[in-house]
């Protein structure tokens, strides 16, 4: 319905020139959108935030969240409920109280983070590390692939003399590391007729799992944090 003699609002909100949708404090699941006020004939009185073409959310201009910077009022909103390490479009379009939208208001594209890798590589069932005699001071260490959810970055081989000390760990260990997926190293320098300890962990972002052991001619396998 139409008043008297008062002109019917046809005029939609517009948007300055280089308004931009801006995505800050990014997260796995969530994100904050920032934006510059609009301007309308009569006045602003809503916006909506639009997530890949979708609307995700209406704000009233009273009630919304906004900041003054050098006489430019910014408007935000918090996203959340978002995937982690997935790519995202959001675009906010500006309306008024006779139902005029803008239908050219800013976007951003924005990726959210990637959740952290907490799983550690895994081995097969019954793997093992084993040893062949190349010469009297080399041994071949040889070992199967093990496997991630991301990918195994690569392995490391620890022997020395002996076995373990208090904590758990080689005593003066040398220390071998090789790029996935090779599967397969040579341990020099041994001396002849004296047991040493082999140990070899599959490694993801510096995670070590099990310890793979050739202790004086005994095989065997344990966990080690």
């Amino acid at each position: 319905m139409t008043t008297a003699g008062v002109a019917a609002d046809h005029t939609p909100p517009a948007w300055p020139e280089g308004s931009s949708l801006a995505a800050s404090d990014v997260t796995t699941t969530s994100l904050t959108l920032t934006w510059p006020a609009a301007t309308d004939n009569v006045a602003v009185t809503d916006f909506k935030i639009y997530k890949n073409n979708i609307e995700l959310a209406t704000i009233s201009v009273s009630s919304a969240v906004y900041t003054t910077v050098n006489g430019v009022v910014y408007y935000t909103y918090g996203v959340t409920n978002l995937l982690d390490n997935t790519s995202y479009n959001f675009r906010v379009e500006a309306g008024d109280a006779s139902g005029n939208w803008s239908t050219d208001g800013p976007s951003v594209d924005v990726t959210t983070l990637a959740a952290p890798d907490v799983a550690p590589p895994t081995w097969p069932s019954q793997a093992e590390l084993k040893a062949y005699t190349l010469n009297n001071t080399t041994l071949r260490l040889v070992w199967p692939e093990a496997s991630d959810n991301v990918g195994v970055a690569g392995y490391r081989v620890s022997y020395s003399k002996g076995v373990y000390g208090s904590g758990g760990d080689l005593v003066n260990p040398v220390v071998v590391t090789v790029a996935a997926p090779v599967t397969s190293c040579d341990a020099t320098g041994l001396t002849a007729g004296t047991g040493y300890t082999f140990c070899g962990r599959g490694l993801r972002r510096g995670r070590q799992l099990f310890c793979w052991y050739i202790e004086n001619g005994r095989c065997g396998r344990n966990y080690l944090p």
